[in-house]
């Protein structure tokens, strides 16, 4: 498989968008997890539906339809081994406004982290994905297979983005990472199927979905007692006007060293996610 897909791409009859774009046409397909005695014929049966959706998304895949050896020949036995070998896929969606003004927003740490995980893991560079209203990459975190996502619409439309990536029947290995005002600055919390907690990222995402049934990565922006006896305590602004001006405004230089030193936290929570399970994570962590 992984020769076909580079002789195509050698042949320059797909560009950087192909594989991105492949997963799409699969998640698609009602193929999704099936026993591997079913998932052969279930592609076979359905793989030239594929082929002709993926074919109609790219346009650089267009020509292999002439005929010719290497065409839509090859791409069918391509979507077919796809299909055949799939593997559970987690998505990892880092919540935030898009715009210079709100990259160093504390309201944007979700994205934040999302950007150092990238990073450190050497993830692939994200491609801007309309159909998916958002940035994405794909690779591996603690051997397994991963789709990040940065939503492209502001923070109260995440749900938007998140219901074109996710399929229904794979909300349970959604990782959603976002800022919480009632944790201390850099810390992290794990949760699964809790409610929006006010959280208006949250709450399109489940609206969007129609479930709870998802893991929160949860990630402290909020202000510290100034007191030794308010140590690990928060201080929330008041609602209104000075609760939004904080969460928009920019992380100071200080704040922004500690979440730099907790992002390699963060992705020892996700890892763990991922390869271990939510349950795991929060025995750990929380």
């Amino acid at each position: 498989f992984i020769q076909e897909v580079r002789a195509l791409y050698a042949r320059k009859k797909c560009d950087a968008n192909f594989l991105i774009c492949l997963q799409f046409t699969l998640r698609r397909m009602t193929i999704i997890l099936r026993p591997r005695s079913e998932r052969g014929a279930l592609a076979i049966q359905n793989n030239s539906h594929a082929t002709a959706f993926l074919v109609s998304k790219n346009k650089s895949l267009q020509s292999l339809g002439d005929g010719r050896k290497g065409g839509v020949g090859l791409l069918n036995r391509v979507v077919t081994y796809l299909c055949y070998y799939l593997l559970i896929m987690y998505y990892v969606v880092g919540l935030g406004n898009p715009g210079e003004k709100y990259s160093n927003s504390r309201h944007n740490v979700g994205w934040v982290m999302l950007d150092h995980i990238c990073s450190l893991v050497g993830l692939p560079q994200v491609i801007t994905q309309k159909a998916l209203s958002g940035r994405v990459t794909e690779g591996r975190i603690a051997g397994e297979s991963v789709t990040v996502l940065y939503p492209d619409t502001f923070m109260n439309n995440s749900g938007t983005a998140v219901r074109k990536l996710v399929p229904h029947d794979t909300i349970k290995h959604l990782v959603v990472l976002y800022d919480d005002i009632d944790l201390p600055l850099g810390e992290v919390r794990v949760s699964f199927g809790r409610g929006s907690g006010g959280h208006n990222g949250l709450t399109s995402i489940i609206e969007k979905l129609g479930s709870k049934d998802f893991v929160r990565v949860r990630i402290g922006v909020g202000k510290t007692g100034f007191w030794p006896w308010e140590k690990g305590t928060t201080k929330r602004p008041a609602g209104g006007g000075a609760l939004e001006r904080y969460v928009l405004g920019n992380f100071t230089k200080k704040e922004l060293d500690t979440i730099d030193k907790a992002s390699v936290h963060v992705l020892e929570v996700v890892a763990t996610i991922v390869s271990k399970g939510h349950v795991a994570a929060m025995n750990l962590y929380n």
